[in-house]
């Protein structure tokens, strides 16, 4: 069984979205980009590496008018412990699945990998993956903060290249509005 971890959604509205006709498909297969995060003074965070094994991204035939939701979902699918053999320590690694949807449905985005998250606690973690399919509340939000933060910007890249909106609202700049001067 899979572990739902909440979602985070966007609403757009369709103008501007022009090109969003014809079907494009896009497969990506990473063989090992991994991302290691330190915070400073050179204290390791408990996620201590990250890559990704797969991104799939799909736009579908559908002429679009009107609001296009964004909805976006991170998914751990597994956990298991490992040892690292370069350091000789015990980490726990995290299988995600990332879905960017679409409602209509005029796209799709997933990308897979795996996060590797380093605690004392990691046997407690694991167990109670395990026996319920979740993790501990403080770890769950960490590692979905992060998931949310590495993926979105993975996914407005890629739907960017299929002509889709974003995942995220991005800031627009506007010209500056002339104040009126004093007429008397």
């Amino acid at each position: 069984m899979l572990s739902d971890y909440g979602a985070i959604t966007s609403e757009y509205a369709s103008a501007g979205m022009g090109g969003l006709f014809g079907e494009e498909e896009a497969r990506i297969h990473l063989n090992t980009r991994i991302h290691y995060f330190r915070i400073s003074g050179g204290a390791s965070m408990p996620i201590i590496g990250m890559k990704f094994d797969s991104m799939e991204a799909k736009r579908e035939n559908v002429p679009q008018k009107g609001e296009i939701k964004v909805n976006s979902t991170p998914r751990i699918t597994s956990a298991k412990l490992i040892t690292l053999p370069s350091i000789n320590k015990k980490a726990l690694a995290l299988n995600f699945d990332f879905v960017t949807t679409y409602s209509p449905e005029i796209g799709e985005v997933k990308i897979s990998g795996e996060l590797l998250y380093m605690s004392e606690e990691n046997p407690k973690i694991l167990k109670q993956w395990t026996s319920k399919k979740t993790l501990p509340e403080n770890v769950n939000i960490e590692v979905l903060n992060h998931l949310f933060r590495q993926c979105l910007l993975k996914v407005a890249n890629i739907a960017d290249d299929l002509q889709l909106p974003p995942p995220l609202a991005i800031p627009r700049v506007a010209p500056k509005q002339k104040e009126a001067g004093y007429v008397g």
